[in-house]
């Protein structure tokens, strides 16, 4: 259920490249997380945990 939702953000944010939302965290998921990262100013290390949730989601500072 995460990777989906994960998937639908990455989606509304302009990275329709990683295919559909019902796929799984592949090599183009973790790209366009690592795209998110390095634009939100965090690690960009793929994992989406505590520091890139807040960045999908536009809640960060």
């Amino acid at each position: 259920e995460a990777v989906h939702t994960l998937r639908g953000l990455l989606h509304a944010r302009s990275h329709q490249e990683i295919g559909p939302v019902e796929g799984g965290f592949d090599a183009k998921v973790e790209a366009a997380v690592k795209a998110v990262q390095k634009w939100g100013g965090v690690p960009a290390d793929g994992i989406v945990g505590p520091q890139t949730w807040p960045i999908l989601l536009r809640v960060h500072k």
